[in-house]
């Protein structure tokens, strides 16, 4: 190695340790000045919170995108608000634009670094000094959607966590990706469309009404209870069972049920070549459930 280059990477440590006294020395003294030097506050449990209120901006879609970190979205009386839990600054982009809310997550330091025409801004390495401070803590998105909110859309993905949707009664068409985790519904009394998708992933949903239903595994379970759709129900897992408990009886769906290496069950009655709805009926709700490697079960 050249002299020149020992010298080059030594200034340069030299200069990350001063970057680091003066961040410290910076947050010592915000701390005993009551500033806040950070997007995000620690609450009493030591987690890092950002809290984003929405309730004047009358948003229409939600979409959420997470690496490695739980969403859950509720339904509350009072204001709309997201709180992202243990997401260090600069590792996530928030905006708001024409009436969307987007999260997205990432893990490096991109965010922290914006580029202009002429120049570039770096927004702190005190961000990312406090990110890597204690990286075990498990992230969390909670949304909490007030009862006056007029969301149309959300869109969810978590490529490793878990979702749960509760207690939403506006009218929202709903799009669910998560590639390993599982994913909890509940109490959705007026959805438009329901999407999933999974990979390694779970869904258990329970007192849905929907217009459309259509949820498909590679590796997982899909269950339902109480389910209502008004036009289509299709559900498939390559390895899993699918549990329907359906508020509808079957003889209202034009049902097709097919497991390649598995039996299929209505209402307790095991049909070994499949399940077919007889030539005669009219019914106008199409049903299609398929399983490769599984049981396919169908309960009132």
């Amino acid at each position: 190695m050249k002299p020149s280059t020992v010298i080059y990477i030594a200034i340069s440590v030299l200069i990350m340790l001063i970057g680091m006294f003066i961040c410290s020395a910076a947050t010592a003294s915000a701390e005993a000045s009551n500033t806040d030097i950070y997007y995000s506050k620690e609450n009493e449990a030591g987690d890092m919170v950002f809290t984003y209120d929405f309730t004047e901006n009358n948003i229409r879609k939600l979409s959420i995108e997470t690496l490695d970190a739980d969403i859950n979205i509720y339904k509350v009386q009072g204001n709309s608000y997201i709180e992202l839990i243990n997401f260090a600054d600069g590792t996530y982009t928030f905006s708001y634009t024409n009436r969307i809310v987007s999260l997205t997550n990432n893990t490096n330091l991109s965010n922290l670094l914006q580029f202009g025409t002429n120049n570039f801004y770096f927004d702190g390495l005190r961000h990312y000094l406090r990110g890597i401070s204690d990286p075990n803590k498990s992230k969390t998105v909670n949304v909490y959607v007030g009862s006056d909110s007029a969301i149309q859309s959300v869109v969810l993905s978590a490529a490793s966590g878990d979702i749960s949707l509760a207690s939403m009664t506006n009218t929202c068409d709903y799009s669910i990706t998560v590639s390993d985790g599982k994913v909890d519904i509940s109490s959705i009394t007026s959805a438009g469309t329901f999407e999933f998708s999974g990979d390694n992933a779970s869904l258990s949903v329970k007192d849905i009404v929907c217009d459309s239903f259509k949820a498909s595994v590679h590796n997982g379970n899909i269950s339902t209870s109480n389910m209502s759709s008004a036009n289509s129900v299709y559900a498939n897992t390559d390895a899993g069972n699918i549990t329907l408990g359906l508020t509808r009886p079957i003889t209202e769906y034009k049902a097709k049920l097919n497991s390649v290496k598995g039996t299929v069950s209505v209402y307790g009655n095991i049909y070994e070549m499949g399940y077919n709805d007889p030539v005669e009926n009219s019914a106008d709700i199409n049903l299609e459930v398929s399983v490769n490697t599984g049981n396919i079960t169908i309960t009132e």
